[in-house]
């Protein structure tokens, strides 16, 4: 079967990027060929592209209008420009934002009339990765006007602000053209079905620890610290607003007052990162703060720390949850995404409300002055994760999805 995925974008090191890694990976060991395709062209320093471009098609509209005349004239003019102002070329990531932003909006909007279709002709199946933004949904509707079959899958926690969001909108009508949506949990499921009012088969594939699975789960489950006398916090996730990362900072300071031998490891890149070393400072905790920035081997990273804590206002899932429960970390995280259906309070791991400092320095209080239960937390969490998040049962279910419709 030939499949495609549209994606929204694919230049970042988050979660979603190593979400559609996993699936193309499942899909070309399943035997199928596999494309992927977005509206900008992917960088060439993006890691989707460093890791897969050897065996899979790495597409976007992007390129297909800069081989275009009107498309190489614009861009050569651009780069002309560019020159006269700096005295040199442009980098490799400049050149992308002077095609991006010369390409008319026109051209987006009709892409799927004109040249995306003999990009579709070219496969049997559209897989749509959120978010429903409206190039990808357009791409779906036009697939499922030539006879294609379309799945959505969605990685983001649904909201009625997420679906109100205008390019969002275009997802409400166009939700019932899909043959399937794949989400992570029951809840979004039930917010799909309510905020873009799907009515159609709707399937639950969890995550799974991509690619570190085996490693993960061969990690020693601790009692004493990963760093000598210390206990060692760990977050991993996009330094972004939506992550809690001034909570967390706020919370690990107060946690500190009371407990001296506390580290914290921040690994990620994002906007804030800045911000939060500021913050970190005036809390008088910097010392303790490591940022490492981007993990090549989140791996060694895991198994670096003691206490692996997801402090987001929302998420889809996150997939570094199932990768600390893989690993045999006690985790502390607020009931966000698919952690209320992964953990259960207390049993797997512990939860805190949304933006509350106070249960967050409770929690790290409670485990930093208890190794049997960090241990007791963490071997539960590893066995749910064997469960219900293993490899082998989450990639039989997604094959099955592609399996199915690809005989209909």
């Amino acid at each position: 079967m030939r499949l495609l995925f549209v994606c929204a974008f694919l230049n970042e090191q988050g979660g979603f990027e190593t979400e559609v890694e996993g699936r193309a990976r499942l899909a070309l060991d399943a035997g199928h060929d596999v494309a992927l395709f977005t509206p900008h062209i992917v960088r060439r320093d993006a890691t989707i592209r460093a890791n897969l471009s050897p065996v899979v098609s790495l597409m976007s509209a992007q390129e297909i209008w800069r081989r275009t005349a009107v498309g190489r004239g614009m861009l050569l003019a651009a780069r002309l420009r560019h020159f006269a102002a700096t005295g040199r070329r442009a980098s490799a990531a400049e050149e992308g934002g002077l095609a991006k932003s010369r390409i008319p909006h026109s051209f987006y909007a009709h892409f799927w009339q004109g040249e995306g279709r003999q990009v579709l002709s070219r496969f049997d199946m559209v897989h749509l990765f959120g978010k429903p933004k409206t190039f990808v949904v357009a791409g779906g509707r036009q697939a499922k006007a030539m006879g294609k079959k379309v799945i959505y899958e969605e990685v983001a926690e649904v909201t009625a602000e997420y679906a109100a969001q205008p390019e969002h909108q275009s997802f409400v009508s166009a939700s019932n053209l899909c043959d399937c949506v794949v989400a992570y949990c029951m809840q979004q499921v039930t917010d799909i079905r309510r905020y873009f009012r799907y009515d159609g088969e709707a399937v639950i594939v969890e995550q799974w620890a991509y690619g570190d699975e085996e490693r993960l789960l061969r990690l020693r489950v601790r009692e004493r610290g990963a760093t000598g006398d210390y206990v060692t916090l760990g977050s991993l996730c996009r330094l972004g607003a939506e992550k809690g990362l001034d909570t967390l900072l706020v919370g690990f300071a107060e946690a500190r007052k009371e407990v001296g031998n506390l580290r914290l490891r921040i690994a990620g890149q994002g906007a804030l990162e800045e911000a939060l070393r500021k913050q970190a400072r005036e809390l008088a905790v910097a010392e303790f703060v490591d940022f490492v920035g981007y993990v090549p081997d989140k791996v060694d990273f895991y198994a670096s720390i003691d206490v692996f804590l997801i402090t987001s206002r929302e998420e889809g899932g996150p997939i570094t949850g199932v990768e600390a429960m893989a690993s045999g970390l006690p985790i502390v995280s607020t009931p966000v995404g698919a952690m209320p259906e992964r953990l259960k309070d207390e049993v797997d791991g512990l939860f805190f409300p949304v933006d509350s400092v106070e249960g967050l320095s409770s929690a790290i209080v409670r485990l930093s002055r208890d190794p049997v239960l960090r241990r007791s937390l963490g071997l539960a969490a590893r066995r749910r994760y064997r469960l219900r998040n293993h490899s082998g049962l989450c990639t039989a279910r997604m094959l099955a999805v592609w399996e199915s419709l690809g005989r209909t």
